[in-house]
């Protein structure tokens, strides 16, 4: 049993690792989109960096509460 929960802890992490990628090439993307707009966008580009970097603390957590 406990072998199999390392294992499927072992999992979660990977998961969250791929979703945290996911998340930052997400977010360079936009920021990338958006330094072709004029000056409103970076406010847009502020909010993607917020909610990019919501998303990886949210991940963050999912492992290390996870592995604990």
């Amino acid at each position: 049993m406990f072998a199999g929960y390392i294992t499927l802890c072992t999992g979660y992490i990977r998961f969250d690792t791929f979703h945290i990628a996911g998340y930052i090439a997400l977010c360079t993307g936009y920021i990338v989109l958006c330094m072709g707009y004029t000056a409103f966008d970076i406010f847009h580009i502020a909010g993607y960096i917020a909610l990019c970097m919501g998303y990886i603390a949210f991940d963050t957590f999912h492992i290390f509460r996870v592995r604990t």
